[in-house]
C-alpha cells in the first residue's frame, strides 16, 4: 500500500510540538534565575538565533529533498566520506538521546501520582508506545503530533494569558547582570532552537516539498516562538506571593491563575505531549536515515526494509531496543540522566555544525555567511562546554574519516 504523503498542516504539527520539546519546560527557570527580570532579552536574542537556524536548515531540505535530509548537502559539500559521518552523529546522538527526554516525563509522571515506580519504568512504557505509533504510516502519525501540539500550545497559552490578566508583580530593573552571565544563559537558551536539522529525513513523504516544507517551517517557527515567548514573558511576570508559592523553578506555576488546582495534572499531560512529541521526530527521521544508509552501503542491508505503509520498521525497533537498553542501564546506576544528555548532546551538536558548515560552502552570500559564521561560533562554544571525554569520540571519528578520504583519494588518482 503506497503511503500517503502529508501537507503542511500535518508536517506543522509534527515539527511544533517536538521543537517546543522538554525545553519550554526547563529552560524559562533556569533564564529567570540567572537574568531575573532582564531575561526577556535573552529570549529575544535566541529567537533570532532561531530564525537563522530554521532559514539555513529549510532551505537545506528543500534543495536537497531526500530521506537522508541535509546530510546529502554535506555530501555535496565535502564528499560521500563526510555525508555518512553526520549520519552516523545523528544516529549515534538517537542512540540514548530520546530516552532521556523520556526520562524527564517519567519524572513528571512518577511525582504527579506519586507512585513507587521508578522514572525509568514510566519511560520505558512511553518508549514502547512511542514504537507503536512511530510503525503507522506518516499521516496517522502526524496526525497523532497535530492534536498533541495543539493540546500544548493551547494549555501554554492558556496559562500564560492568565498571568497577564489576574495581574503582574512590580517589575525590577535596578539589578543588571553581568555580560557574562548573559553569554552563558543565551548558550544554554540555544537548546530551544536546535531540531530543525531532521525536519529535511521527512522531505520524501510530504507533498510538494518546496512549498510544504518552506510554509511549514514558517507557521512552525511563528507558533513556537510565540508560546515561547509568552510563557517566558508570564514567567517571570508572575506575582508568586499573591498565590503563596514559595518556589519559582517549577514553569507550571503559570497555569495555577487559570486552572488552579488543575495545573499540576495539566503541566504533567503536556509535559508527556512534548515528550511524546519530540521522541517521534527524531526517532522517526533517524530510522529513515538509518534507511537510505542500509540502501546505500552504510549500514546493514536489513535496515533498508519497510512495511506496506512504508514504515522503516527494522530501523524503529533497533532503536527503541537501543533506548530501552540505556534505560535499563539507567535502572542499574550505570546511567543517569545527565549522563545520557552529555553524551547525546555532543554529537546532536556534531551533525547541524556539519550541516551548516555545508550550508556556508554551497550558499555564498553576505547574509548566509553572516548567519552560518554566528550558529557555528554558538555550536563550537556550546561543544566547549561539553563533556571532554566525549568529545574525544567525534574527533577520532573525523580523523579517521579524513584519513579514509585521503586514501580514497590516492587510490583513485
Amino acid at each position: 500500500m503506497e503511503n500517503k504523503k502529508i501537507g503542511t498542516t500535518l508536517l506543522t504539527g509534527l515539527i511544533t510540538g517536538s521543537m517546543l520539546g522538554s525545553g519550554i519546560i526547563l529552560l524559562p527557570p533556569i533564564a529567570y534565575e540567572k537574568l531575573g527580570d532582564y531575561a526577556m532579552v535573552s529570549w529575544i536574542i535566541i529567537m533570532v538565533f532561531g530564525g537563522f537556524f530554521a532559514k539555513i536548515f529549510m532551505d537545506l531540505s528543500i534543495n536537497f529533498p531526500e530521506a537522508g535530509g541535509v546530510n546529502n548537502a554535506v555530501e555535496k559539500a565535502f564528499g560521500e566520506h563526510f555525508k555518512r559521518l553526520t549520519s552516523y552523529f545523528l544516529i549515534l546522538a538517537v542512540f540514548c538521546g530520546p530516552s532521556a527526554v523520556m526520562l524527564t516525563a517519567g519524572e513528571h509522571l512518577s511525582n504527579l501520582y506519586r507512585s513507587n515506580h521508578s522514572n525509568e519504568i514510566y519511560a520505558l512504557i512511553m518508549i514502547l508506545v512511542c514504537a507503536v505509533i512511530l510503525l503507522k504510516n506518516l499521516t496517522s502519525i502526524s496526525k497523532i503530533t497535530l492534536i498533541l501540539s495543539f493540546f500544548i500550545a493551547i494549555i501554554l497559552t492558556a496559562g500564560a494569558i492568565g498571568v497577564f490578566i489576574n495581574g503582574i508583580k512590580n517589575i525590577n530593573i535596578e539589578i543588571y547582570p553581568q555580560a557574562r552571565e548573559y553569554g552563558r544563559t543565551i548558550l544554554i537558551l540555544f537548546w530551544a532552537v536546535v531540531g530543525w536539522e531532521v525536519i529535511g529525513n521527512y522531505s520524501t513523504e510530504v507533498k510538494n516539498p518546496k512549498k510544504t516544507i518552506k510554509r511549514a517551517v514558517i507557521y512552525s517557527f511563528l507558533i513556537v516562538n510565540v508560546v515561547y515567548f509568552l510563557v517566558a514573558l508570564s514567567f517571570q511576570l508572575l506575582d508568586v506571593e499573591k498565590y503563596g508559592l514559595n518556589s519559582t523553578n517549577n514553569i507550571s506555576i503559570i497555569l495555577i491563575p487559570t486552572f488552579g488546582k488543575l495545573a499540576i495534572p495539566l503541566m504533567t499531560s503536556t509535559t508527556v505531549a512534548l515528550c511524546i512529541s519530540t521522541y517521534i521526530l527524531f526517532v522517526g527521521s533517524v530510522a529513515r536515515l538509518m534507511g537510505t544508509l542500509g540502501n546505500d552501503g552504510g549500514l546493514p542491508k536489513i535496515f533498508s526494509k519497510v512495511s506496506k505503509n512504508n514504515s522503516p520498521f527494522v530501523a524503529i525497533w533497533f532503536l527503541t531496543i537501543v533506548n530501552s537498553i540505556s534505560l535499563i542501564l539507567s535502572i542499574l546506576g550505570i546511567l543517569n540522566i545527565e549522563k545520557i544528555v552529555a553524551y547525546a548532546n555532543v554529537f546532536f551538536i556534531m551533525n547541524a555544525l556539519f550541516g551548516i558548515l555545508a550550508s556556508m560552502k554551497l550558499y555564498k552570500t553576505k547574509t548566509n555567511l553572516i548567519m552560518t559564521c554566528t550558529l557555528s561560533i554558538m555550536l563550537v562554544s556550546l561543544l566547549i562546554f561539553s563533556s571532554k571525554i566525549v568529545l574525544l569520540v567525534p574527533f577520532v571519528m573525523i580523523l579517521f574519516t579524513y584519513l579514509k578520504k585521503m586514501n580514497y583519494k590516492i587510490k583513485m588518482s
